[in-house]
């Protein structure tokens, strides 16, 4: 990790009402409640000031949490996010998760990230990014699976609607997609992308 990247941390813990507490720099970009049977969904973001090593620990107060990290280069440092928007949806499976955005930059970056509530524990989760985009990272198999893409090559324009979707062995979920359009400095590049399960951090 570099001076000046812009590094997108994304959290579900399996509970409502969760309060995070951040690493040192990040800002938070939303924070949602998906009230089917309790999830709390959550993204911030930090520009790197270059010291930056090992791992990232924000703690919530649930036992079962997942979280993914995102790091790009080539995003303006003084004002990363141009757009940012966020959607919810409740069905059965397949789980549809749509949401549109508008970019205000040639060039800009978007990243969709799917988070779901489900109702049950299972494998055998897959995901289908929208049309154009390249699937990052995922957690697929726990109580809360968090699902990130994006397009790969920097916008021009409006994206529109962005549709994905999230199939399911079985049981209902309620999803939220949050997408957030970063703007470039030049070409927006992806350094790094990972997700993780945690007990309580």
């Amino acid at each position: 990790i570099a001076a000046g990247d812009f590094i997108l941390f994304g959290i579900s813990s399996d509970c409502g009402g969760s309060t995070y507490t951040w690493p040192a720099g990040f800002t938070e970009l939303y924070k949602v409640e998906l009230n089917y049977d309790g999830q709390t969904v959550a993204l911030a973001y930090k520009i790197a000031n270059g010291t930056e090593s090992g791992s990232f620990s924000a703690t919530g107060a649930c036992n079962t949490e997942a979280v993914v990290l995102m790091t790009y280069s080539g995003v303006v440092a003084s004002a990363p996010v141009t757009s940012k928007t966020d959607n919810l949806v409740v069905t059965p499976s397949p789980y549809p998760l749509s949401g549109s955005i508008t970019t205000t930059a040639t060039g800009a970056q978007v990243v969709y990230v799917a988070f779901a509530d489900p109702n049950n524990i299972t494998s055998g989760r897959t995901f289908a990014p929208p049309v154009g985009y390249s699937t990052i990272a995922a957690q697929t198999d726990n109580w809360s699976p968090i699902f990130v893409a994006h397009a790969g090559t920097g916008l021009a324009g409006s994206t529109g609607a962005l549709s994905a979707t999230m199939t399911d062995p079985g049981g209902s979920a309620l999803t939220s997609v949050m997408i957030v359009a970063l703007n470039p400095s030049g070409t927006v590049t992806t350094v790094a992308g990972a997700g993780n399960t945690a007990a309580g951090t």
